[in-house]
């Protein structure tokens, strides 16, 4: 699969090297940034990120070692914001399954 920020970088340096031979740089977090696609299954969509294209093996991956929404006293917040973004938070009220709950104390945070 071809991605259109590779393609346009080709065709502007003329090369047909990744991206056109310039470095690229990317960030976020990829589980918050799913690509579009068109009544696609969550298969094909998890299947449509640069996670999973030819390109990927030809990027160095770095982690952040601090949260920088929080501070290094938030523990508890850093800690949610972890297993939330793993997936690794229990839905224990019986709500839908996508609901997550949002302790009070963690409010100041979110809003």
């Amino acid at each position: 699969m071809k991605y259109a920020v590779d393609n346009l970088f080709q065709d502007i340096c003329g090369k047909k090297r990744p991206f056109g031979g310039k470095v690229f740089i990317n960030g976020g977090d990829f589980r918050q940034t799913l690509p579009m696609v068109e009544r696609g299954t969550r298969a094909q969509i998890v299947l449509s990120t640069i996670k999973y294209s030819k390109s990927w093996n030809q990027f160095s991956r770095f982690q952040l070692q601090q949260n920088i929404r929080t501070s290094q006293d938030e523990v508890e917040y850093n800690s949610w914001l972890l297993k939330l973004g793993n997936g690794e938070l229990s839905n224990v009220y019986g709500l839908p399954e996508d609901t997550i709950e949002i302790l009070n104390s963690f409010m100041k945070w979110v809003i």
